[in-house]
């Protein structure tokens, strides 16, 4: 019980979002669609969404963060 245990190590495999997301995704249709991004810098992915989130929630004409 108190020796040392052997450690097996395999190597991790490669996921992305993009496989992990199903081709007819909503949010992947809203991204073809629209153009979300601002000037010519690069946008996290966490703006991405709240752009979208507030773009679906004024289409729809819920309000979604409330001061």
């Amino acid at each position: 019980m108190m020796g040392t245990k052997e450690r097996h190590f395999a190597p991790m495999t490669h996921i992305s979002l993009e496989e992990l997301v199903p081709q007819n995704y909503f949010y992947r249709s809203l991204e073809q669609k629209l153009y979300l991004r601002i000037a010519s810098r690069k946008i996290l992915v966490e703006e991405r969404w709240l752009l979208s989130i507030f773009f679906i929630s004024f289409l729809v004409g819920k309000e979604v963060l409330k001061v």
